[in-house]
């Protein structure tokens, strides 16, 4: 990866071989991103983790040991193509289809009967109630209840003409990504259990950023439906600022036993299924707190105020933003109140010179250093506050990780701690654009859709360059960046129909 550093370099280079996956309408990207964060979350733990869960084509390194399979990293998982198939091809919403690899010789071949029992004959031909997209979906349902049918993109009957075929869309990854696959290749079928024993043993999701991560989290909870229950409620009064959480269903059949049988699901000591989320979403727009970024702002730009004394950075738009002590103090909060290994975010959508108005326009007198305005000094300044973040996350992490120094002999598991504690880490997504026109789209694209200048959406990959360069360095190696944004950016057909957003 560009400007990789070695140690970012050696987590890629663990990553296996990624098989075709398939996702949801509007929670495609929710889905598809969700399965690779999973998939590259997992690689990044010790040695004697990976047996428990991944297939043999996951294999984790430590010290110069090369690997013995191919591998990919997830820029070729993202260079890959969209090819249409038959949604009810599929037994479950992350199933491969059959119909890749199905050839004339086959036994169902032109039977029109599929291994799961469903039939081309009696297949939904159209959406005639928003019901019907768990039976496109496979989904059995969802735990996270805002926003619901919205998430769905069924809320509008005006948009129900692009179903099915919405959902005909399988991901074929790219590079090696690709490789084999016709022989048995790439990862093992989505597993509920195992990715809840996972998030169990290995520690639960703190999921931030804006609705697109809302989005993320909401696919996670139909992924994991019915054994997880989610707040806040049907039915109760909710702020966009409120955090949502995740937990286990107590009524999951996982969790029962009786005299003769144990639990499927194994609990950690000191985990509380009334209190202990497997994930959690907090709304934070920018990572950081609008009174931490003024500060930062006269700090590191006084040229701005030295041109104009009644100087102002913010605009009238909306934001809901935290500072970095609330998130990661929740991050790193013990048992019973948290378990959280991984802490998952995006940022970008919300850095707009709307939000930042004093970057519109301002005055020009001769004043030495003159500020720069317009994207140009946003970019810049959105460059300097996320290598103030890594920093700041870094060290944090250093601390819980009980990391000795930057570049130090790591020692985790820490001494005298209980095997199984979480080395925690956060994964950083790169941020999808919206798509222009939208509305007209019926199939995914072939190619990149050229980024319409609307709201800050062409600016959107050079924050996520800008955000990645930050970020590929060896003083921050417990932060990843995760660029797999192409395939909901070949995805027009699969937004809103009220933000134009994936």
């Amino acid at each position: 990866m560009t400007l990789a550093s070695s140690n970012l370099e050696f987590c890629l280079a663990l990553l296996p071989r990624i098989r075709t996956r398939r996702a949801t309408l509007l929670i495609l990207f929710g889905v598809v991103s969700l399965v690779f964060v999973f998939i590259y979350t997992t690689t990044l733990e010790i040695a004697d983790i990976v047996s428990a869960w991944l297939p043999s084509s996951f294999v984790s390194y430590v010290g110069t040991r090369k690997p013995r399979f191919n591998t990919c990293s997830p820029r070729e998982y993202a260079q890959g193509r969209w090819v249409e198939q038959p949604y009810y091809t599929r037994p479950g919403p992350l199933s491969r289809s059959k119909s890749p690899h199905t050839t004339a010789d086959s036994p169902d071949a032109g039977s029109g009967v599929l291994e799961h029992g469903g039939s081309e004959k009696t297949h939904i031909r159209n959406l005639t109630r928003k019901e019907d997209i768990f039976n496109l979906t496979r989904f059995e349902g969802c735990a996270s209840v805002q926003d619901y049918w919205w998430h769905f993109a069924v809320d509008q009957e005006v948009g129900w003409d692009r179903f099915p075929r919405a959902l005909n869309w399988e991901w074929i990854p790219g590079g090696r990504c690709h490789d084999d696959l016709e022989n048995g290749g790439g990862l093992r079928e989505w597993d509920t259990v195992q990715v809840l024993q996972y998030l169990l043993d290995e520690g639960s999701w703190l999921m931030l950023g804006d609705s697109i991560t809302e989005n993320h989290y909401f696919s996670l909870s139909c992924l994991l439906y019915p054994h997880v229950i989610a707040t806040p409620h049907l039915g109760e009064h909710f702020d966009r600022a409120w955090t949502q959480h995740m937990y286990l269903n107590p009524d999951s059949p996982l969790l029962q036993n009786d005299s003769t049988t144990q639990p499927i699901l194994r609990l950690p000591q000191g985990f509380d299924i009334a209190q202990t989320p497997l994930a959690t979403y907090r709304r934070v727009d920018l990572l950081w707190s609008t009174d931490e970024l003024a500060e930062m702002h006269r700090k590191l730009h006084p040229e701005f105020y030295r041109a104009n004394g009644g100087f102002k950075l913010w605009g009238e738009e909306a934001v809901w933003t935290v500072s970095p002590h609330e998130y990661l103090n929740i991050f790193t909060q013990p048992l019973p109140a948290g378990n959280y290994g991984t802490m998952i975010l995006s940022t970008a959508g919300h850095w707009t010179t709307g939000l930042f108005a004093g970057y519109i326009w301002g005055p020009t007198v001769d004043t030495g250093v003159k500020p720069v305005y317009g994207y140009d000094g946003l970019l810049q300044f959105f460059g300097e506050v996320m290598e103030l973040w890594a920093s700041k996350v870094q060290t944090h992490l250093d601390v819980v990780n009980e990391r000795v120094g930057r570049g130090g002999k790591s020692r985790y598991p820490p001494s005298g701690k209980p095997r199984g504690v979480p080395k925690r880490r956060v994964v950083v997504r790169a941020y999808l654009p919206g798509h222009d026109k939208c509305h007209t789209y019926r199939s995914a694209a072939n190619r990149l859709p050229v980024i319409a200048d609307t709201w800050n959406w062409a600016k959107i990959p050079t924050y996520n360059e800008i955000f990645e360069n930050a970020l590929n360095k060896t003083e921050y190696p417990d932060v990843h960046f995760l660029p797999i944004d192409v395939p909901g950016r070949l995805r027009p057909d699969g937004v809103s129909f009220h933000h134009y957003l994936p």
